[in-house]
């Protein structure tokens, strides 16, 4: 069997969080030599999402899209290269297509364009039964309306605005009143020009993401649980733990079940983040198949983690081959 492995080829020096024997590596790095160790009778190669061998992609038996994800490549190919340019914009659809295109890619291609867009995720989440998401809603960037944006806004104490597609909180911003609406409307001028699709529009929650109320975010192999980060803030780190509120552990369970179900496969891994609040209680803030695994921050919790992949994946693909 011959399995392709899209590895990120542009990423900042904080993803390489798993420790090697030559110093950190990328997780689907540290999952690679994995599987080239336990499972030498079937080949690997890896794949450049910005620079895709499309010969070589197809004549794998299935090609994993691992840990990058499309924000990346928007950031990498657009932002990193000039918000104006036409040809970056060209570069990243074009990419975009060419990956999901291919027959034999994995996670399907009805699935990545999902979790890489909240929008479309908070959607399905809202149908889910007894799951609760914070109060939010998506605005698109082209015609925004702002006259009536702003109006829905003075229900809220403060409003959060981000992007789709923005990764590490990159057009992230909390207005606070009055709103007003040449501030907003700047926002959506610039979102436009930096060619994001959507703005997630959520109510800002005082005691979200604090020390007494941190978000859980909660790391997932298949339907098992392997650990949670609790974190405050940007994302400073309290602690990493096997242990999680059971409400917690059953509304992420009912999340994979329900993505499996919803795009017919086996999920192989996924990152589901939780809030708390005491007026909103525990609700989902966030998907992530392209996540941050904190695994630097303690070894013993997360060392098991690229060992756990590797063996889900060669599951998934020998199942796929039959």
């Amino acid at each position: 069997m011959k399995i392709g492995i899209i590895v990120r080829t542009k990423f900042n020096e904080q993803y390489q969080e798993i420790a090697g024997s030559k110093g950190r590596l990328l997780i689907e790095m540290a999952v690679l030599k994995i599987l080239k160790n336990e499972w030498p009778q079937h080949k690997f190669v890896t794949l450049n999402a910005h620079k895709l061998n499309v010969k070589l992609a197809k004549s794998c038996d299935m090609v994993w899209f691992s840990f990058e994800d499309f924000t990346n490549m928007l950031k990498e190919q657009i932002h990193e290269r000039g918000e104006g340019s036409k040809i970056s914009v060209e570069a990243y659809n074009k990419n975009v297509k060419k990956i999901t295109s291919l027959p034999n890619i994995y996670p399907p291609a009805s699935y990545l364009k999902f979790v890489h867009d909240k929008c479309a995720y908070i959607k399905w989440l809202e149908e889910v039964p007894k799951l609760k998401i914070a109060d939010t809603f998506c605005v698109k960037t082209k015609r925004p309306g702002v006259r009536m944006l702003s109006k829905r806004m003075q229900k809220w104490p403060k409003t959060i605005f981000k992007p789709v597609l923005g990764g590490e909180a990159k057009g992230f911003q909390i207005f606070s009143p009055p709103f007003k609406q040449a501030a907003i409307s700047k926002y959506f001028r610039d979102a436009r020009g930096a060619n994001y699709p959507e703005i997630i529009v959520q109510r800002y929650m005082p005691k979200f993401a604090t020390k007494e109320y941190p978000e859980i975010r909660t790391v997932w192999v298949g339907r098992k649980f392997q650990y949670a980060i609790y974190t405050t803030g940007w994302g400073e780190v309290l602690k990493l733990s096997k242990k999680i509120p059971k409400e917690v552990k059953v509304r992420g369970l009912k999340i994979v079940k329900g993505l499996e179900q919803e795009f017919d496969f086996n999920l192989l891994t996924v990152r589901i983040d939780f809030g708390k609040t005491p007026a909103d209680g525990v609700f989902v803030n966030e998907i992530e198949h392209g996540y941050g695994t904190f695994a630097e921050i303690n070894p013993k919790i997360t060392g098991n983690l690229p060992k756990e992949i590797a063996t889900r994946l060669m599951e998934i693909a020998l199942q796929r081959k039959k």
